[in-house]
């Protein structure tokens, strides 16, 4: 038992004809430890040089018995041996079947066919038989085809079609003349002719008329671009915002350069994009680019946006079967009652224009980059003998800004021939999409629906009516009731637009006998002050102020009336009219306040601009500039917890 590599070595044949052997049973393998180990070998084992010799020898003696029998009928010889020649050409293949030698197109039928000379003839010059070519070959049996006028009719109007084309097809051109030809009053007899008979015939032209290189040149492009997917079925007539369509795609460079923090150290890294498309202009809606893997949650956020962008599509979203169709993303979908079509797995014509965008992004922006790779090994660029890239040059933030100018610029302004209501015009995407947008009526959704959407929520704890969330301070409008604060939430926010948050209650909330919020209900909604004025903060950060010391205070003279109620008896008269009671309740209510405020009150006196980092310009007059916070306080004021109940 050997390796099937050193076992190729001893009999001098290719790694591909040794698995020719393995497939056809004459070779035994084993794999052992992902390795291949040859343990039996049957019949004889021939290199594929020496198959290409004994073919030619077969052939030439074939050709050698099809010429003399050839030779015996012209001279008016026994017809009889025909089959005895036939039967020795028959016994020969079998022969050379047995040296794993296979000889096509020598059946009993094709043989005498050779001999009589009707699909082959005689080279005398080397006594061999070579094909002959048809006598009806450039003929056409089609009776409208067999008219010289209507020939050249068909000739000309295939030739515009074909040589406009950019990616060259016969059966293509086939169809446009067919449809051409129903639809104009001169060329109905056109119209007539099947298509298959209408391809046959360009074919034949093609050659004839020296369209045959030129077609094989074209086509040969088109297989390197086969990828490029054009507008079809459907797609066709949809109308504007029916559809969006959202797919992933792997940038056609080597990679691009991105800083490891912890490395501390610049890494190659390859570049990975999301992006959504109007379906009928192909406008680029939204997208991310990261040199790294996406997440669902990366999807979730480019889907948001744009829909923030040009709001909710009519019919729903065109997807694949990839990290589109996660569950993240599907609950997202479904709570904005935005329906989804995720087609057939390996099915790129379910959302062709969208694939063709990246046919734009490959051959306009990919690649004008050095170390671009196209799709396959042949487009790679490489200086050197080796087949690797080409290095990066440029890092990931240059990279992402020169392909921001792209999709601002040439991508939406390069005219591009679209297909509208008045016939076929050269338009570029922004105007054919900002055209269709004015006279769309937009749909757009509402941004609570948005955060509810997106479902990033976080346990945040609620102090003194605001929330510290991402380098930003979130208040309430008004002062919340008392049994609210100091508690946690449920907070859930919209990524791409963090001006305003939600907090719900995780558990029910008592506030009076008769009203109580129950678990998972909307508590409150805060506002962040980044996104306030000037003006419109300071006003928030009094009127807070305000209410919370009317609040202390309409405690304050709660809790003293209950003290007078349970200690005193109201209605001593000789109290009363000594005015006693008066005096001793706002002597209680004053101090109770003092009491309340001497740990309150440097809480409630905060300046926001100072807690998000704003140094202060100039000066505010000392009676009503606010006292500063620092992080020391800050973190004593998330540790305070007042219990109202123990104020007496």
């Amino acid at each position: 038992m050997i390796e099937l590599s050193e076992y190729c070595k001893q009999k001098n044949i290719s790694r591909r004809w040794a698995n020719k052997l393995i497939a056809t049973g004459k070779l035994e393998i084993i794999i052992k430890d992902k390795i291949k180990y040859v343990v039996a070998e049957s019949g004889s084992i021939v290199s594929e040089g020496a198959i290409v010799i004994m073919k030619k020898e077969a052939e030439k003696e074939i050709s050698r018995l099809i010429v003399q029998e050839q030779n015996r009928n012209q001279t008016g010889g026994d017809y009889s041996r025909r089959t005895e020649v036939v039967d020795e050409i028959t016994g020969i293949v079998e022969l050379y079947k047995t040296k794993g030698v296979i000889l096509k197109g020598y059946s009993v039928s094709n043989i005498t066919r050779k001999i009589n000379g009707d699909i082959c003839q005689v080279d005398k010059s080397a006594n061999i038989v070579v094909r002959s070519t048809r006598k009806d070959k450039f003929e056409f049996k089609n009776k409208v085809l067999s008219n010289p006028e209507q020939l050249k009719k068909l000739v000309n109007l295939a030739f515009g079609y074909y040589s406009k084309d950019a990616n060259k097809s016969i059966r293509k051109t086939a169809i446009k003349v067919m449809m051409f030809s129903r639809e104009n009053e001169n060329y109905y007899e056109l119209a007539t002719i099947p298509r298959s008979t209408i391809i046959r015939c360009l074919t034949k032209i093609a050659q004839q008329n020296a369209w045959s290189k030129y077609h094989d040149l074209k086509n040969n492009y088109h297989e390197l671009e086969s990828r490029k997917i054009y507008n079809q079925g459907a797609f066709t007539n949809m109308k504007f915002m029916e559809w969006l369509a959202i797919d992933d795609h792997v940038m056609e460079v080597s990679g691009v350069y991105k800083w490891n923090s912890v490395k501390k150290d610049w890494e190659l890294r390859k570049v990975y994009m999301w992006s959504i498309i109007e379906i009928k202009t192909q406008m680029i809606v939204a997208y991310k680019i990261k040199a790294d893997s996406f997440s669902a949650n990366d999807v979730k956020e480019v889907l948001l946006q744009a829909l923030m962008n040009i709001g909710k599509p009519i019919n729903g979203i065109l997807m694949d079967n990839g990290l589109a169709h996660a569950k993240e993303c599907q609950e997202m979908l479904n709570r904005l009652k935005i329906e989804f079509d995720s087609g057939f797995a390996y099915e790129p014509t379910h959302k062709a224009p969208k694939e063709r965008t990246y046919g734009y992004w490959k051959t306009e922006l990919m690649s004008n980059f050095k170390n671009y790779i196209g799709g396959g090994r042949s487009e790679v660029r490489h200086s050197t003998k080796r087949l690797s890239p080409e290095q990066a040059e440029l890092k990931f933030d240059e990279f992402i800004n020169l392909c921001d100018k792209y999709v601002e610029g040439f991508y939406q302004t390069k005219p591009r021939l679209r297909e509208t209501e008045n016939g076929k015009i050269d338009i570029s995407i922004r105007d054919w999409f900002n055209e269709l947008y004015q006279q769309y009526e937009v749909q757009h959704l509402n941004p609570v629906d948005l955060r509810n959407a997106f479902m990033g929520n976080i346990v945040k704890k609620l102090h003194y009516n605001y929330i510290n969330f991402r380098d930003n301070i979130y208040m309430v409008d008004d002062v919340l009731h008392p049994a609210l604060d100091d508690r946690k939430y449920l907070m859930q926010y919209n990524p791409l637009d963090l001006q305003c948050v939600d907090i719900y209650a995780l558990e029910d909330i008592k506030l009076s006998e008769e009203k109580v919020i129950r678990k998972g209900e909307l508590v409150a909604t805060l506002r962040g002050q980044k996104y306030m004025g000037d003006q419109e903060r300071q006003d928030q950060v009094s009127k807070i102020r305000k209410n919370y010391k009317k609040a202390i205070r309409n405690m304050t003279e709660a809790s003293v009336d209950m003290a007078i109620v349970n200690s005193v008896d109201p209605f001593c008269d000789e109290l009363n009219r000594a005015g006693q009671l008066i005096e001793t309740r706002k002597e209680l209510v004053k101090a109770t306040k003092n009491l309340i405020e001497l740990d309150a009150n440097k809480y409630i006196r905060l300046d926001v601009d100072n807690m998000l980092g704003k140094e202060d310009e100039t000066e505010e007059p000392e009676e009503v500039k606010f006292e500063l916070l620092n992080n020391d306080d800050v973190d004593e004021l998330n540790n305070i917890n007042f219990n109202y109940d123990e104020l007496e």
